[in-house]
């Protein structure tokens, strides 16, 4: 007598099981399948439904063999995981935005003025704290800053000891500078606190052979450059003519240290 393929009514093997088997095609031998069923091997009626479930588990599908039923179901899981995007950003992430401190010098100047200018107020606490070692709160008072205000945009340059906040010995602080060439005035972006201080440096030294005629602080960096923020090495002007030139027409003051403010 040919076996069905298809599984009797549930009522007929105890109820509670059978509606838990999953279809046959999840078993290399469908037949046997059958056969066991008739039987009552595969359920025995002594079996406990607990049984009856470690039953189903190791009669699960081969590795080899994938479920169009599973394989559907993650489908749907990981649609409803999907968030739903708009064109626009929440406010509060906008405004979050804007106050995020720049990395680059593109991204600099795709800020206000109003922020460029309170960047380089921040730069100047930092650099005032490191230098004179006053407190945060004084320095951002000299600038006309919050200590908030620092904290939030220069917080990688700070640390907290003992509740006191102080300026690390250095930081990538963005800074954008000028330094004079033969061409003229050259901004460049640097991220190095150290690099920008030699250029302050390269300052005072051009500062004072203008108005004492002594150029020893500049021969100090005929071998001395700077590297900007992209690692690209940058020679100073030393050529004392040149400087000249530049001090008549009016380019070498020490106010146009910092660029891109206005």
């Amino acid at each position: 007598m040919k076996q069905s393929s298809r599984l009797e009514s549930p009522k007929q093997h105890g109820g509670w099981g059978c509606r838990h088997v999953l279809s046959l095609h999840w078993f290399r031998d469908v037949n046997s399948l059958a056969a066991k069923w008739a039987a009552g091997e595969l359920f025995p009626s002594s079996h406990s439904k607990r049984s009856s479930s470690v039953a189903i588990q190791r009669c699960r599908l081969p590795p080899n063999q994938k479920s169009t039923r599973r394989r559907g179901h993650m489908k749907r899981r990981k649609h409803l995981k999907r968030r739903k995007t708009t064109g626009k950003r929440p406010a509060n992430r906008q405004a979050r935005n804007k106050d995020l401190a720049p990395r680059t010098a593109k991204q600099y100047f795709a800020k206000s003025v109003e922020f460029r200018d309170k960047w380089t107020r921040v730069t100047h606490v930092i650099s005032r704290m490191r230098t004179d070692g006053i407190s945060l709160k004084r320095a951002s008072r000299e600038f006309g800053l919050s200590t908030s205000t620092v904290i939030r945009l220069a917080k990688p340059a700070l640390r907290k000891r003992k509740g006191r906040y102080a300026a690390k010995p250095t930081d990538k602080l963005l800074r954008l500078l000028v330094i004079p060439t033969r061409k003229g005035l050259l901004e460049i972006a640097m991220r190095d606190s150290r690099q920008a201080s030699r250029v302050g440096e390269y300052w005072a030294a051009v500062q004072k052979y203008l108005r004492t005629g002594d150029a020893s602080a500049i021969e100090e960096f005929r071998r001395r450059g700077i590297t900007d923020a992209s690692r690209k090495r940058i020679s100073l002007l030393t050529n004392l003519e040149e400087l000249d030139r530049l001090a008549s027409a009016g380019v070498l003051s020490f106010e146009s240290l910092y660029a891109g403010v206005t």
